[in-house]
């Protein structure tokens, strides 16, 4: 929330007020108001305490600081190496995304949800990963052993990674 945009699965928000009137239509009952009006001072008034609640009030999980182990330490090179690319999407310097949509290949639809139409998706950040399950959008990888194993080469490549190798990084990815 901190960062300045875009929001959105596929980044379609350029900034937080933005986000947040779309979110009016999305998450409403068709019986209920549809929209926040830009017009109005108190809605507008009532946006701007929910985004600085949104910036300030929240605060993240406690991060343990600590060394890495030897298997967290061989999680963290194969994330940054060149071969798995994991660290050109979800970049270090900043909170672990480069915040850029990123079409990727589909994935068939689950039951109860339509097809995606649109495959580009905002590069999520992978602070605090580990306490986030279930992953991507609809909730289909139930663990970050499921989203490792099954990823392929969706995101990055890691399709070459054996099972230990998926391990360290999966252990890397939960010191984050």
């Amino acid at each position: 929330m901190r960062a300045n945009g875009p929001f959105g699965w596929h980044g379609e928000s350029a900034d937080l007020p933005k986000r947040l009137m779309l979110g009016t239509v999305l998450h409403r009952a068709p019986w209920q108001a549809t929209f926040i009006d830009p017009g109005s001072g108190e809605q507008l008034s009532k946006l701007d305490y929910l985004i600085d609640y949104l910036r300030s009030g929240l605060l993240p999980p406690p991060t343990l600081v600590r060394e890495l182990d030897a298997s967290e330490l061989r999680g963290k090179a194969i994330f940054e190496s060149d071969e798995a690319r994991c660290s050109r999407c979800h970049v270090p310097e900043s909170e672990f995304t480069d915040r850029t949509p990123i079409p990727l290949p589909a994935l068939p639809a689950r039951a109860g949800f339509d097809a995606e139409p649109n495959p580009a998706f905002k590069t999520p950040s992978l602070w605090f990963v580990g306490g986030t399950a279930p992953y991507f959008h609809d909730g289909s990888q139930a663990s970050l052993e499921d989203l490792v194993r099954t990823n392929r080469d969706r995101m990055g490549k890691t399709s070459h990674l054996d099972a230990g190798e998926q391990a360290a990084l999966i252990a890397f990815l939960r010191t984050l």
